[in-house]
């Protein structure tokens, strides 16, 4: 397994966690300040995760394409010198 597909993966493990605990806070609404403190830092820590899951991500993809564009035009321009 690469890291693009580990990355995507934990992506889609984010989103199970915000549907659980969606499905948690409407089952089971906070009835005390505590309690719903805890589903607001949840949900908050499981956004931070996702956004900088997502942003790992991106920069690795962003990354790769860079490297194989300068790759091909370097190849373009070898052909066009011959």
């Amino acid at each position: 397994m690469n890291w693009d597909t580990a990355l995507t993966l934990l992506n889609a493990f984010w989103g199970v966690v915000f549907i659980g605990i969606g499905f948690e806070m409407v089952h089971n609404p906070p009835d005390n300040p505590g309690k719903k403190w805890l589903y607001r830092a949840l949900f908050i820590f499981v956004g931070i995760a996702t956004i900088a899951t997502t942003k790992i991500q991106s920069s690795r993809t962003e990354r790769e394409q860079s490297a194989e564009r300068g790759q091909h035009q370097r190849e373009l321009a070898d052909e066009r010198s011959q």
